[in-house]
């Protein structure tokens, strides 16, 4: 009796590590680039997708009207009252709301660590490696966040932000 019920047990574990591992269908893939001392991004395929430039306040560029779909994050040389010390960036990624979104993240020359607190996601950014996370944002709103691995004199001055905006 005890071995059919570790049977079991091990059937349904099993069967829970391939669910997990199993890749879903996401409509966005953006792959960041963890560099000395900024983040780079990708944006693969046709998606309902924007970039926000900061410095430009309000400023949207649809990607389906821009020619490039590659672009760097560096942290924002202009700051306004109010804003967090060393978490402004100069362009945001900018997504919709309600829907999937996976995030290739690896390094180009050093450990970096790809964390936004408060979207749950922190993952690290390994040279050689590619790391993802997949995630359905359901909240609106402008999320930041940094690189939490000591990377180098400017790991303090990695800035990630990512604005969420309804999806009409």
């Amino acid at each position: 009796m005890p071995c059919i019920i570790l049977l079991l047990i091990g059937f349904r574990s099993i069967y829970t590590l391939y669910v997990i591992d199993t890749p879903k269908q996401c409509t966005v893939v953006v792959k960041a680039l963890g560099r000395q001392w900024f983040w780079q991004y990708e944006l693969f395929e046709e998606h309902p997708l924007f970039i926000v430039d900061s410095l430009e306040e309000g400023e949207m560029y649809d990607l389906y009207n821009v020619d490039y779909k590659l672009f760097d994050a560096y942290l924002a040389s202009v700051v306004s009252v109010g804003d967090r010390r060393n978490l402004k960036v100069d362009t945001l990624i900018g997504l919709f709301n309600n829907i999937s979104v996976r995030f290739l993240v690896t390094g180009m020359d050093v450990l970096h660590s790809y964390a936004v607190p408060s979207l749950g996601i922190k993952i690290d950014a390994i040279p050689g490696r590619l790391n993802s996370v997949d995630l359905l944002i359901k909240r609106h709103g402008v999320y930041v966040g940094q690189c939490s691995e000591l990377c180098g004199q400017g790991h303090g001055f990695m800035p990630i932000g990512i604005n969420v905006d309804k999806n009409d």
